[in-house]
């Protein structure tokens, strides 16, 4: 569900999703930057849900160490499909690089 809209310009605007968990409505992650079409189709479809920005930590947006992700509340109304662009999380250390990204050959 969508939850808030940030940036300050129509640009800059992505959308904050969230989730129902324990009753309570949970930001799980900040959608890439909407393109022009997308933010016409969707705007009218928000409804503010107060009149002061909140703050998330960049973690929700998946950039840890990044500044928090400041939003407009919105009323939980509206109903998103998302699509991963990584099936599954992956961590660990960097592999080390090949003889063809170092340039030797």
């Amino acid at each position: 569900m969508v939850i808030g809209v940030t940036g300050t310009t129509p640009a800059a605007q992505a959308l904050v999703l969230g989730r129902p968990t324990g009753g309570r409505m949970r930001a799980v992650g900040v959608s890439l930057p909407l393109a022009q079409q997308v933010r016409l189709a969707v705007a009218p479809l928000l409804h503010a849900a107060g009149e002061e920005m909140r703050e998330l930590p960049a973690t929700v947006g998946g950039l840890p160490g990044a500044d928090p992700v400041r939003f407009w509340p919105v009323k939980p109304e509206v109903v998103v499909e998302i699509e991963v662009d990584q099936p599954r999380l992956e961590f660990g250390p960097l592999s080390p690089p090949s003889a063809c990204s170092t340039g030797a050959r």
